[in-house]
């Protein structure tokens, strides 16, 4: 970790929510006008996606399943190293993962380059001069002993979003429908397909992060895979839930946040529980205080 090259990540499943809180940290660079190297986590993935649809195939037909959620689907190596090298000296490469035809068409003007989706962008150099590293993906806080691979040691500030998993797999389902073009039931057989790697590769990160953000729905999400009336938004779960901070960082002051939010109750030591409405209120006074004692790059 470095003071003057800090990495901050953000990670989380597909449909969790990481999102929201992402955006929280944009917005909050751009108040400060702070240059900042954006990393995203699809951008290291192993194979295109017609490259992976044929591996797929493969392990099933060895009675195997390969997921985006597995290490062995992605450049774990790749990452650890981008977070060295910008750790040490604040330089590396990135690149992009195309979701659709609107991503494709941007990048290939980018890169002077027909990309279609489904596929990966030529490397690019990291802006130069940033104050520090964002990450937002599936493995931010990634170990592998197999593979020698400790992805979590190298990120300064390391923070889950996890909500109950129903809720998560009704906001993964209305997601990929409404922006990503996917059938109902392509979804459904992804999450079905992916739940093991879940297990083995997502949930052990949440044991390596300073802060998990957990929402808790208050409305109906006992039946996730109910039929797509096409009446949901993206959003619409998230919003009517309350948010549960879990905090292991002793560096972040939870009667701090306590005493900055109306109606925030401590549940037990180190968690706290606040509406869902005053989420970017917390996040506020968490990230302002945790980014400033990480590193003088942050100066709030």
């Amino acid at each position: 970790m470095s003071a003057s090259h800090p990495i901050i990540a953000v990670i989380g499943a597909s449909g969790a929510g990481k999102t929201i809180v992402k955006q929280h940290f944009y917005d909050l660079f751009k108040a400060n006008n702070l240059a900042v190297a954006i990393i995203e986590g699809d951008s290291f993935h192993r194979y295109s996606r017609k490259k992976m649809l044929k591996k797929q195939q493969k392990h099933k037909q060895l009675g195997r399943s390969l997921t985006h959620y597995s290490h062995h689907a992605n450049n774990l190596k790749q990452l650890e190293q981008l977070f060295q090298e910008y750790s040490q000296q604040g330089t590396g490469k990135r690149r992009f993962y195309v979701h659709n035809d609107v991503e494709a068409e941007r990048l290939s003007k980018r890169f002077n380059k027909i990309i279609k989706k489904g596929e990966l962008s030529p490397l690019e150099d990291l802006p130069t001069n940033t104050k520090a590293l964002f990450y937002e993906g599936l493995h931010g806080g990634a170990v592998d002993e197999d593979q020698g691979i400790n992805v979590a040691k190298l990120v300064d500030f390391l923070i889950g979003v996890v909500p109950t998993i129903n809720l998560e797999w009704k906001q993964k389902i209305t997601r990929d429908v409404l922006e990503r073009g996917y059938s109902r039931e392509q979804v459904i057989d992804s999450i079905t397909e992916r739940l093991p790697d879940y297990i083995d590769f997502i949930i052990p990160q949440f044991s390596r992060t300073h802060l998990n953000i957990q929402y808790i729905p208050l409305m109906d999400t006992s039946n996730p895979f109910a039929d797509f009336t096409g009446n949901e938004k993206i959003g619409d779960w998230t919003n009517n839930a309350l948010v549960a901070f879990s905090i292991k960082d002793n560096r972040i002051d939870i009667e701090k946040i306590k005493a900055s939010i109306k109606g925030a109750k401590i549940t037990k030591e180190g968690n706290i529980i606040i509406d869902n409405d005053k989420l970017f209120q917390a996040l506020d006074v968490i990230v302002k205080s945790q980014l400033s004692q990480i590193s003088d790059n942050f100066n709030f």
